[in-house]
């Protein structure tokens, strides 16, 4: 796959990695998806009990929110959809919130990256990679236009708005 981790040993490199495994899975996504930059988070693992490396390790994890309205009766596709992109990808599925209103899907990579689709309470959907534990780096670059990160120095933040691009396809109340 694109992207494919080479070592991975910061969290710059995994960042790129999160960054791509996003973009690849979204990809698969046909009719395609509108979506933007979620708001990045990185930050340290708890190491284990008992774990003798006395070194810190950090984790960084990127989303993407979908602006696409996905209909209730869509969702179970949109997730079959991902299921599937993710399997072919050699991604193990780990788990499935089968829940009506919001449900999810969770995978993991071959090298430890978790991967999840998720639905919220407004109907918005978002895709997230987190890294598994890494070295720490001091700057992390964010994709331009990234929420949660202020364009320059100073300034506001931007939030993730609420799905409002309508797609024949996927934004159909019915399901067929």
């Amino acid at each position: 796959m694109p992207g494919e981790n080479q070592g991975v040993a910061d969290q710059a490199g995994a960042a790129n990695r999160c960054e791509a495994l996003l973009q690849h899975t979204l990809e698969a996504v046909r009719p395609a998806l509108t979506w933007q930059h979620g708001v990045p988070t990185a930050g340290e693992v708890m190491l284990a009990h008992g774990t003798t490396d006395g070194s810190a390790r950090w984790y960084v994890s990127r989303n993407r929110n979908i602006l696409t309205v996905v209909s209730p009766a869509r969702r179970g596709a949109l997730l079959g959809v991902v299921e599937r992109h993710w399997r072919r990808s050699g991604h193990i599925i780990s788990s499935v919130n089968a829940d009506h209103e919001m449900p999810g899907l969770y995978a993991t990579t071959v090298d430890g990256y978790r991967l999840g689709l998720d639905f919220g309470t407004a109907g918005n959907a978002y895709v997230t990679a987190t890294s598994p534990p890494v070295a720490r780096t001091e700057r992390i670059s964010h994709p331009p236009g990234t929420p949660g990160i202020a364009r320059y120095p100073g300034g506001h933040a931007d939030l993730a708005p609420l799905p409002s691009a309508f797609c024949p396809f996927w934004s159909d109340r019915d399901g067929g």
